[in-house]
């Protein structure tokens, strides 16, 4: 996946699909339970975007749970705190893009809890990467025998 070089680009990290992220959310941060569930499109360490079917507002703040799920168990993250930004209509749905918040409590502030989304970045990274390469050569061997 190659990072998008538009000029109108404002994001400064590249997306990566999150194909085995799970979220959870809330919008109430006194809110119990376990949330909402939503479609994480994509990811990265400082924000992501979610496909929910219940509207949100630019600026509103959710209480997200992250769960990424690998081979041999998971990586969770509970109480991410997140910024709507912004906001697509889709044909089931909104698209939003969330802008993660270190700034909002002791738990964003953290530097376990920001090497725990660093890390899932990196491993959606890697998986990006194996899908990309397992399409390549499957392409590779079409192409083979056609010539």
């Amino acid at each position: 996946m190659s990072p998008n070089t538009s000029h109108n680009e404002r994001r400064q990290l590249q997306r990566f699909p999150a194909a085995e992220l799970l979220v959870r959310f809330h919008t109430s941060p006194l809110a119990l339970g376990r949330g909402e569930k939503a479609e994480a499109e994509d990811f990265t360490r400082t924000g992501l975007s979610l496909i929910t079917r219940r509207p949100l507002k630019e600026g509103e703040r959710l209480r997200l749970t992250l769960r990424l799920r690998l081979d041999h168990g998971e990586i969770v993250q509970r109480g991410v705190v997140a910024i709507v930004r912004n906001q697509k209509p889709q044909q089931d749905g909104y698209r939003y893009g969330l802008l993660f918040d270190f700034q909002a409590n002791h738990r964003m502030r953290a530097l376990k809890t920001q090497a725990r989304l660093g890390r899932m970045e990196g491993i959606l990274d890697r998986m990006a990467q194996l899908a990309s390469r397992h399409q390549s050569g499957e392409e590779l061997l079409q192409g083979y025998g056609k010539k």
